[in-house]
């Protein structure tokens, strides 16, 4: 319900392999975040920052830019 008041552009990125957070969670930020893109990250699991650092920061910088 608080997600739609979100108006902001947001990139969510999670890793395929993550084991802590399930996919339909980062599905249902996507779907409730009108102005939202979902970045999934191929055989990576749920600490981006160590597994896909490289990844990560070109989505933040997309997302900045």
């Amino acid at each position: 319900a608080q997600l739609g008041n979100i108006t902001l552009p947001c990139t969510i990125v999670v890793g395929t392999k993550d084991k802590t957070t399930p996919p339909f969670h980062t599905d249902d930020l996507h779907r409730g975040i009108k102005n939202s893109k979902l970045v999934r990250i191929p055989n990576k699991g749920h600490m981006l920052n160590w597994e896909a650092p490289d990844a990560l920061v070109k989505e933040i910088t997309v997302l900045a830019s």
